[in-house]
């Protein structure tokens, strides 16, 4: 079946042939629509809110055979595993890439504070362990990571109609500026067609389909499933 995840609030159910989801993002250009691909096999087999390196890493690795990840913060939507053996879906944002190497020291930083419902799960891949959960569905802090080899992430699964999600980031100067670690413009949305991904973007966009922060240094969205 198709999952249909709607920032208008409507939803529906349509015959297919493949499992895939459907999100669309409100106020980005007017709205985008992203598409889902099946990563079950590999990602969030383990227990929350572990996002291991190991899947991370194997994300980057599905997504750069069509599109570079390296530099920007990439939000998917994909069809994931859970501990039980099942499949569940999930938005995922990605910050940087992640390559595997040594961690040298963190020269990066980035804060998000994001919200969900209280029947989704949160994953969480972070150097510093510093995005604490609040209140069940709201997480906040500081991404901090080490530019030239890792990236970090986060993500909410379990998404089911009706659920309302919130993403807001924000950039960090001082010891550990933004701009060391991600590109100018940093944020793109990937879709999945059936045989590749692409970058979707609205009339907002800037250089490349990708957005920027804005002038107070914000970036943010909501959809609604």
């Amino acid at each position: 079946m198709l999952k249909v995840l709607t920032a208008a609030a409507a939803a529906g159910v349509l015959a297919g042939g493949a499992s895939a989801g459907v999100v669309e993002i409100a106020g980005i250009g007017g709205g985008l629509t992203l598409n889902s691909k099946d990563l079950s096999g590999s990602v969030f087999t383990s227990g929350a809110p572990a996002f291991s390196t190991a899947n991370l890493n194997a994300i980057h690795n599905d997504i750069n055979l069509d599109i570079m990840t390296n530099g920007c913060v990439t939000f998917i939507l994909a069809d994931v595993g859970t501990p039980g053996g099942g499949s569940s879906l999930a938005f995922l944002a990605l910050v940087d890439d992640e390559t595997g190497g040594a961690f040298s020291a963190a020269d990066s930083s980035l804060f998000m504070t994001t919200t969900g419902n209280a029947t989704n799960t949160a994953w969480i891949n972070d150097n510093g362990s510093d995005i604490p959960g609040q209140l069940g569905s709201t997480y906040q802090g500081n991404f901090t990571w080490d530019s030239a080899v890792e990236g970090d992430g986060f993500a909410w699964s379990g998404l089911s109609v009706g659920d309302v999600l919130n993403f807001r980031f924000e950039e960090q100067f001082g010891n550990l500026p933004t701009s060391a670690g991600l590109s100018d413009p940093a944020f793109q949305f990937l879709s999945w067609d059936g045989s590749n991904w692409v970058r979707v973007f609205g009339s907002g966009a800037g250089a490349g389909g990708k957005y920027d922060f804005t002038d107070n240094d914000q970036f943010g969205f909501s959809t609604t499933v």
